[in-house]
């Protein structure tokens, strides 16, 4: 059967139900019988049909109307990665986010099929720590089925449009607003992220911060690069407490809020022993201590631009990887918070 003659009411009627029925076995949605829902994506596999959330999106762009049909998959390391923001950002928009887990695929040939059956048409990359064979995976998956957008320059090797924080203005603001705060004696723990790019920001931006301020009174500016430890998900260690209180030091600059979280975990007392600034925060961290000092993250606020640049390759049918990838870039904004009282 050609495919501009294939409906949904087609695969209805071919599986005896109702064309409302249809489309809720076909987007996965409740209120469908298991018997019912492998029968309805059965016929949708032999006659070839798949759902077209793009073609319902710029139908409705067309007239004016919300662009509620819009799918959006996200694609991500492993289940533990945080998705809140995501969820939020395509609620927003009336859109429908669902998680791809990278971790749980058989292959990326066999899930690029799923997400396209099921009737992706963006799909936004996360900004996670990818493994090796995770990236692989990525480098093989079928990206041409799908408009999408990165989160992360970890992934130099996928030509796709992103949105991104600028790494060295997130540091370069931090270490001046601890300046302006009084502080002198400095040290700064830098963690190994997904992206040694931007790695190499954060510390281009301490060592001209470094430069700038060399011939200050009783100035001085440690550091250290962090490495994941061997527990699960952890950055600092003891070695790293231990550091930071032998340093001598005001305050302790860490590049990302969850470093500060730890150490204050492992003992340190913050701001009564030291001050704490973060080149990355958010409004509300997950310390349940004080809330920190330091650059929001504004992941809700890359997420909806993400979700804009998506929308528009979308309404222009562009898929796959940017003939001219773009930057998007966050700029800082600065959270006075509990952690860097001035001196």
């Amino acid at each position: 059967m050609s495919e501009d003659k294939l409906t949904l009411a087609v695969v209805a009627r071919e599986a005896g139900v109702s064309t409302y029925v249809a489309s809720l076995a076909l987007r996965g949605r409740k209120g469908v019988a298991a018997a019912t829902r492998a029968r309805v994506e059965a016929v949708a596999e032999r006659l070839g049909y798949r759902v077209n959330g793009a073609a319902a999106f710029l139908a409705q762009q067309r007239g004016g109307k919300k662009d509620k049909a819009l799918w959006v998959g996200y694609l991500v390391a492993a289940s533990w990665w945080k998705d809140l923001d995501f969820e939020k950002a395509c609620g927003e928009r009336g859109w429908h986010g669902e998680v791809m887990q990278v971790a749980a695929w058989s292959t990326p040939e066999q899930a690029a099929r799923l997400a396209w059956k099921q009737g992706f048409d963006g799909l936004l990359l996360a900004a996670g720590s990818f493994s090796a064979a995770q990236q692989a995976d990525l480098a093989r998956f079928d990206w041409g089925k799908f408009a999408a957008v990165k989160m992360s320059r970890g992934l130099p090797e996928l030509p796709l449009h992103l949105v991104r924080h600028s790494a060295f203005d997130y540091m370069m603001t931090t270490l001046e607003a601890v300046w302006e705060r009084g502080y002198r004696r400095i040290v700064v723990a830098l963690h190994q992220s997904a992206s040694s790019r931007d790695d190499q920001a954060r510390l281009g931006a301490l060592l001209a911060f470094r430069e700038e301020h060399a011939g200050e009174r009783d100035f001085s500016c440690g550091w250290r690069l962090q490495r994941l430890s061997n527990i699960r998900g952890r950055i600092t260690d003891e070695s790293c407490l231990g550091w930071v209180r032998e340093s001598g030091a005001e305050v302790v600059v860490v590049d990302h809020w969850v470093m500060g979280e730890e150490l204050m975990a492992a003992g340190l007392r913050v701001p009564e022993e030291l001050g704490l600034a973060a080149a990355m925060t958010e409004d509300a961290n997950g310390t349940g201590g004080p809330k920190f000092s330091g650059c929001d993250a504004l992941e809700l606020d890359r997420y909806r631009m993400a979700l804009n640049i998506l929308a528009g390759e979308i309404l222009a049918g562009r898929k796959g990887f940017a003939e001219h990838p773009l930057e998007h870039v966050m700029e800082p904004v600065w959270l006075d918070g509990e952690t860097l009282p001035r001196r």
